[in-house]
């Protein structure tokens, strides 16, 4: 340790001679003493001291204790039993001490357990007597809705047939009222020119309009209704009629009034079945506006003249212009008439068309998957406009370049 004897014998608070007497061999040191210079050794050198080192230093100790003063060494060798006896009572009752405190928590643990178990149990009783009343009143319950449902289904199912069978009357109303405004407009046509014919054989109740302006005005309305009553229909020359027959009207009754207002919509359908449809589209078009400051722009006359004017105008090839004029007109005949109204549907079946024709057959194709199904909703699915929509969307699913899907979606093609 590089310290004198006397140094040590003040760290060990020791006597120094007997601290010299241990080291030259003239006395056996005793063990506390031999344990303390190991330890200050150890330190000195930095390397701890293995248990069999001290274990051999201590037989040492002991042999050297039995050379000197065997009975100083059974004296030691008591000691040393005995110390080791004490360190295991002591470990002993430690361990003893650590085992009671275990214990101790594993019994309250345990009766902490059998109160939770008891009180689960008088719980889960409970519990198990109120999900048997609850099961029984769910079980009630759903017997009884079950029956609701049973019975609403069966309304539902006669709604859905009365539904069915009043939407396909109305129809059948509105084609029918369609059928009958042509019918009318002609039947005024024919009844004007049987008008103008007594009035110019009775001079005398004619004097509203100039004789020449009448004879005129007569002679155009029987040849209309002479053209109606021929067996082969003649377009241009109806047409070019009716064009006569719509200055007449605007000279005589005025632009604003009914009558003209019919004829200029006669006109432009004769146009357009004589195969101009540029020109229908024009005329339809002037005839919307007017009808629109006239008789309002949600008046149904307004928005069939609207219409007209798109689809004859994609007739006429300016597919863009048509898809122009169409959508705003289908938000607005949703509006005034409703989402399933024939002429809302039509329109739509129109723009679909005009806007897969305008060069955009995705939109085309994504208007009709929306479309088809209302249509077969309203009409049915072997409705004519039902089939032609179908018609129509397979033709652009085949622009798009898949002819399978195209011919699955329309077999008969």
């Amino acid at each position: 340790m590089d310290i004198t004897v006397t140094r040590y014998a003040l760290r060990s608070d020791r006597d120094k001679g007997a601290i010299s007497r241990y080291l030259n061999g003239c006395r056996v040191p005793p063990w506390e003493f031999v344990v303390k210079l190991q330890d200050d050794t150890a330190k000195r050198l930095g390397r701890p001291v293995t248990s069999d080192a001290t274990e051999a230093l201590r037989e040492l100790h002991r042999a050297a204790l039995g050379a000197a003063n065997p009975h100083r060494a059974e004296v030691q060798r008591l000691e040393d039993a005995l110390a080791e006896a004490d360190e295991q009572v002591q470990q002993t009752q430690l361990r003893e001490q650590v085992l009671a405190e275990a214990l101790r928590d594993e019994r309250q643990r345990v009766a902490t357990l059998q109160r939770q178990l008891t009180q689960a149990r008088l719980d889960a009783e409970r519990d198990r007597a109120d999900c048997t009343r609850d099961l029984e009143q769910r079980q009630t319950l759903s017997e009884e809705l079950q029956g609701e449902e049973t019975r609403l289904r069966a309304h539902i199912t006669r709604l859905e047939k009365e539904l069915e069978q009043a939407r396909r009357r109305t129809l059948e109303a509105e084609e029918r009222c369609a059928r009958l405004e042509r019918e009318l407009a002609e039947a005024e046509v024919e009844a004007e020119a049987a008008a103008d014919t007594r009035e110019m054989a009775q001079p005398e109740t004619g004097q509203r309009l100039p004789h020449t302006q009448k004879t005129l005005t007569g002679r155009l309305l029987r040849a209309l209704t002479g053209i109606q009553a021929w067996a082969e229909p003649q377009p241009q020359e109806a047409a070019a009629l009716y064009a006569r027959l719509v200055e007449e009207r605007v000279a005589v009754l005025g632009l604003d009034h009914r009558k003209t207002l019919t004829t200029r919509a006669l006109h432009a359908k004769k146009v357009a079945d004589s195969g101009d449809f540029a020109e229908a589209a024009r005329l339809y078009g002037q005839l919307a506006d007017d009808r629109a400051e006239i008789l309002g722009a949600d008046h149904y006359s307004t928005l069939a003249a609207r219409n007209n004017q798109g689809h004859w105008i994609g007739r006429s090839g300016d597919h863009v212009e048509a898809v122009r004029l169409l959508a705003p007109l289908v938000e607005d005949l949703t509006r005034v008439y409703g989402a399933d109204h024939r002429h809302t549907l039509i329109t739509r079946t129109h723009l679909a068309l005009y806007i897969g024709k305008a060069g955009d057959p995705t939109q085309a194709l994504r208007l009709y998957a929306s479309l088809l199904p209302d249509l077969t909703r309203v009409y049915g699915a072997n409705h004519r406009h039902t089939l032609c929509a179908r018609d129509r969307q397979a033709r652009f699913v085949d622009e798009t370049g898949a002819p399978t899907e195209a011919a699955r979606l329309n077999p008969a093609q």
